[in-house]
């Protein structure tokens, strides 16, 4: 058994992870954003929770069909019989791909 459950499914093999998430590649647009941020928040006029980090959503549709189309390719055939696991190695689960593409300091594609 596995994960407390009552099959007999076996465990994922720790090298079955699929390949990370699709993340963006920012762009100047995001630059500037990120700049009058920073200016702001030095001058008074915001106060932010957190750490600044490469975003990791898609934003646009064309980001957002590149998401998807990476995690039918890349991502959805390791779904299989283990469905949302959670793996140390892999910690976003297969149907999270969809609306949450990333995780915050992720860069980049797979």
């Amino acid at each position: 058994m596995w994960a407390g459950g009552t099959t007999t499914t076996p465990p994922p093999a720790a090298e079955g992870c699929p390949p990370r998430p699709w993340c963006p590649v920012e762009d100047g647009i995001d630059a500037q954003v990120r700049e009058d941020l920073n200016k702001w928040e030095r001058d008074g006029l915001v106060s932010f929770v957190g750490e600044d980090r490469p975003r990791w959503a898609a934003v646009t549709r064309t980001e957002a069909e590149a998401a998807l189309a990476h995690l039918v390719e890349h991502r959805l055939p390791a779904f299989g019989p283990h469905k949302d696991a959670m793996l140390s190695a892999d910690p976003w689960t297969v149907s999270s791909s969809v609306s949450f593409r990333g995780a915050p300091g992720s860069r980049g594609r797979a």
